[in-house]
């Protein structure tokens, strides 16, 4: 009965231990146990949530827009010649 409870309990350790190790790549973790979040911010001209690493950008004075589409980009262009 003993020898029973005994192989119990290292099973339930190994098993627990497999899951915990396993436990950050089912969340989606990396290998430095950072989630796969990705910063978004606003595109000003249709107010879609694009991501930081969008192709589509322009630096206007000291501030980064970015688009979801070239379209977007070169309207917010043409509004801001027409307001200088």
């Amino acid at each position: 009965m003993l020898f029973k409870l005994l192989i119990l309990g290292v099973a339930v350790y190994f098993g627990f231990s497999f899951f915990r190790k396993n436990k950050g790549k089912l969340l989606g973790k990396n290998d430095d146990g950072e989630t796969g979040a990705v910063d978004l911010v606003k595109d000003p001209v249709c107010n879609t949530f694009v991501e930081k690493n969008s192709p589509y950008k322009v630096k206007y004075y000291d501030r980064i827009y970015f688009f979801c589409s070239p379209g977007c980009r070169d309207t917010f262009i043409e509004q801001m010649k027409k307001r200088r």
